[in-house]
């Protein structure tokens, strides 16, 4: 795998890039829902024409706007959930690290260990607000190589660390009671 230096991005940048994206779309909704935006694209022709089945019947026209709908559509929310792991990078300069989001998978014995518990970073956007959550992914990792660290605000840090060391806990300690067990059953030898 190598040790090549990845630069993180900034949690910031996505979510300003995720707003833009959910009001553009409902800005090409509006335009696409609007009449007038209809007759100014078929111009002339604002009419269906038709004939009908009955050939002794007269051409017959019905205007577009009978066509267009009378509600519009509208984007709700437009939410992106993120799959991937709690990691520790250093803060530049200082002997402090801060907690981060990585979708790169971890080291395998890591993740046999149950030091790697897989978390979701969910960002949605809405009318006048983003938020994101982060959460314990039910299902697991689709593996796509993607390689990116997402450095998040002082909250999200301390939100990513607790997920992550509620995870961590129950699977410490099953290891350790494990390891236990299996000392205690174990027959000596003869």
């Amino acid at each position: 795998m190598g040790n090549r230096r990845i630069d993180p991005i900034d949690i910031d940048c996505v979510r300003r890039q995720l707003t833009r994206a959910y009001r553009d779309t409902n800005l090409a909704l509006a335009v696409l829902g609007d009449p007038r935006s209809a007759l100014i694209r078929h111009g002339a022709r604002a009419v269906f024409s038709y004939i009908p089945d009955d050939p002794a019947a007269a051409r017959r026209a019905i205007p577009l706007a009978q066509f267009h709908r009378q509600g519009a559509l509208r984007l709700e929310a437009l939410e992106i959930t993120l799959h991937g792991y709690y990691l520790e990078i250093p803060i530049g300069g200082t002997n402090q690290n801060a907690a981060a989001f990585s979708i790169r998978r971890p080291t395998p014995w890591r993740r046999a260990l149950g030091l790697a518990p897989l978390l979701t970073l969910t960002l949605r956007a809405t009318q006048g607000a983003i938020g994101a959550t982060i959460g314990v992914a039910r299902a697991p990792a689709p593996i796509d190589g993607a390689d990116f660290i997402f450095t998040l605000d002082r909250d999200d840090q301390e939100e990513l660390r607790r997920r992550y060391q509620a995870q961590v806990r129950p699977a410490a300690l099953l290891r350790r009671l494990s390891a236990g067990l299996s000392r205690w059953w174990t027959c000596p030898s003869p």
